[in-house]
């Protein structure tokens, strides 16, 4: 979970949206819906052409990030700029936390356990906590990990985060789309990470290949 708050002028208008299966969204069964980011892709422009915003900032984190870049890339004249936080679309990106991921995508039955354990409330308090000083873990609000794993713990979900798990590997087939969009549009871009993340690692690629980079490691 991301808290998207800003103070935005009234020209800018925020869209935030819970894509399928999180949040306040439906959440169907594996059974009756595509859990695929191809699917969840066509859904988010979906919106965004209901809604009307032809122009539009992209705000690029974790599963986000592939499905913003799937836009970006198929509809360059739309995007005015990027935000990423940990998004990725380098292969770089990828640090031994994955190993398990696409181990499992090779082997969903032989690796379901381990993957399984990912989504225990440990893992989501862990996501919330590792790499923070000692004297800041005061700062982080326990409502964060506790909200995501209420989400988590919802009959179905598990499946539901199982599926995109294993379906994740068919981003990198579109990592060479998402890198010549940056290559070729150079969009402005703000590109955020965490200094000790050790889910996503530092990008360095984004900066080369955007026309205005600032990267912030806090």
């Amino acid at each position: 979970m991301v808290h998207v708050k800003a103070p935005c002028p009234d020209e800018y208008h925020l869209v935030a949206p819970d894509h399928i299966g999180f949040g306040n969204s439906a959440a169907p069964p594996v059974g009756e819906f595509d859990y695929s980011f191809e699917r969840l892709t066509e859904i988010t422009l979906g919106l965004l052409d209901t809604l009307g915003i032809d122009r539009f900032a992209l705000y690029l984190h974790d599963y986000g990030a592939p499905i913003g870049l799937r836009i970006a890339s198929r509809h360059p004249e739309r995007v005015t700029a990027l935000v990423t936080q940990s998004g990725n679309a380098y292969t770089e990106g990828f640090t031994p936390f994955w190993d398990v991921l696409f181990a499992h995508a090779k082997d969903r039955a032989a690796h379901e356990p381990e993957v399984r354990r990912l989504l225990a409330a440990e893992a989501t308090h862990w996501q919330y906590t590792h790499g923070v000083p000692a004297d800041r873990l005061d700062r982080v609000a326990p409502e964060t990990w506790h909200l995501d794993q209420a989400g988590l713990d919802r009959p179905g979900n598990a499946e539901i985060q199982l599926q995109l798990f294993w379906d994740y590997q068919f981003n990198l087939d579109v990592y060479p789309d998402f890198q010549r969009y940056l290559r070729e549009h150079r969009p402005p871009t703000l590109v955020t990470w965490g200094r000790h993340d050790e889910i996503a690692g530092l990008i360095r690629d984004f900066l080369r290949r955007v026309r205005q980079g600032l990267v912030i490691r806090p």
